[in-house]
């Protein structure tokens, strides 16, 4: 009984981590269209200045990476505090 409901309680808990998964990267994703769409009058001048599309697509993902990184480090700090140890 006691292998059963820990058996079920673990597929639980991963379905919960996949959902969440999911969930986060479609909210990342917003978050990026959202800050690439306030820029997009930027993107239209260097565009204009002849900016190649991968140099933009690039600096787009800098972006990116730099917030996921921030936001990874926040998250641990903050994880690492208000966890039990």
């Amino acid at each position: 009984l006691v292998g059963k409901l820990i058996a079920t309680s673990a597929k639980q808990i991963g379905m919960f981590l996949v959902i969440l998964a999911i969930v986060s990267a479609a909210i990342v994703a917003f978050i990026i269209y959202s800050l690439t769409m306030d820029k997009i009058r930027e993107i239209a001048v260097l565009k204009l200045i002849g900016t190649r599309n991968r140099t933009i697509a690039a600096m787009i993902m800098q972006q990116a990476l730099a917030l996921g990184v921030i936001g990874f480090v926040v998250g641990k700090i903050t994880a690492t505090f208000s966890a039990p140890a």
